[in-house]
């Protein structure tokens, strides 16, 4: 049965959270309030533990943090609608997990969630950052924490053996602010350098995993550099290589530093 009762209401309340968000702006805070109250609710709901799975609270302050930034209109609907699915599938998940720990459909569904997370997250705090909103030890530390956090449960979730999940989760989330930080330097809008921040962490978490669980192979390695090198090079041919002065602050927030110091 993939229609259940409670994680749907609960995603419809999202939605219309995420609406009413883009309609009274000035409210902000305390919409973004009632709306991590209602997750809480639901994840404890679904979840039955004391223990909250944080997946769906990352998930909701990620996708209203980028809501901002979406163009208004008709694509600001699609993106609310798309987040209200996306939440759906992740309470889907943890209501799945309750009954069958091992079920290689659960850890699939939380595999691409998480991921979905994530670039939310990324292109949230690349945005944030664009738009000088925060200065750049402030946005790596974001990168940092949120790669961590999810790395954590994605890996705790997926890999079949028993590691040191603080350990691995540190080093990739270390690598990706690594890669973050790079990744400021580029002239690119806050799309363009998540979705290359992004397309390098699943390369990475992806080869990790599969060789963990002993299913990675030749082919499936080098499949998957060829899918990161098509990716990274579509979006940089797409990308529009032009500093805009008004939404970008890269070159500027270093030389503004390195003058202070």
């Amino acid at each position: 049965m993939f229609i259940y009762i409670k994680p749907l209401i609960y995603s419809l309340l999202i939605v219309f959270g995420l609406e009413i968000l883009i309609i009274y702006f000035g409210y902000s805070t305390w919409i973004l309030f009632v709306l991590f109250f209602i997750n809480l609710i639901a994840s404890w709901q679904v979840s039955k533990r004391l223990q909250i799975p944080y997946l769906p609270s990352l998930f909701v302050i990620g996708s209203a943090v980028l809501l901002f930034f979406v163009d208004p209109g008709i694509l600001r609907h699609i993106y609310i609608t798309s987040a209200g699915a996306v939440y759906y599938l992740i309470l889907y998940s943890i209501n799945l997990f309750n009954e069958n720990k091992e079920s290689e459909f659960v850890i699939k569904i939380n595999y691409i969630t998480s991921l979905i997370t994530l670039f939310l997250w990324l292109s949230g705090i690349m945005a944030l950052y664009l738009n000088s909103i925060f200065g750049v030890w402030t946005i790596l530390g974001g990168v940092f924490f949120i790669a961590y956090l999810i790395s954590y449960q994605l890996l705790k979730r997926t890999l079949q053996i028993e590691i040191k999940y603080f350990l691995v989760s540190f080093v990739l989330a270390y690598c990706v602010s690594v890669i973050a930080w790079a990744c400021l330097f580029l002239p690119f809008s806050y799309l363009t350098l998540s979705a290359i921040i992004f397309a390098s962490y699943f390369i990475i978490v992806n080869y990790f995993i599969q060789n963990k669980n002993q299913k990675l192979t030749k082919l499936s390695f080098t499949f998957d550099v060829l899918i990161f090198i098509l990716a990274v090079l579509a979006v940089l041919y797409t990308a529009k290589w032009k500093i805009d002065p008004e939404r970008s602050a890269i070159s500027n927030s270093f030389s503004e530093q390195a003058e202070q110091q």
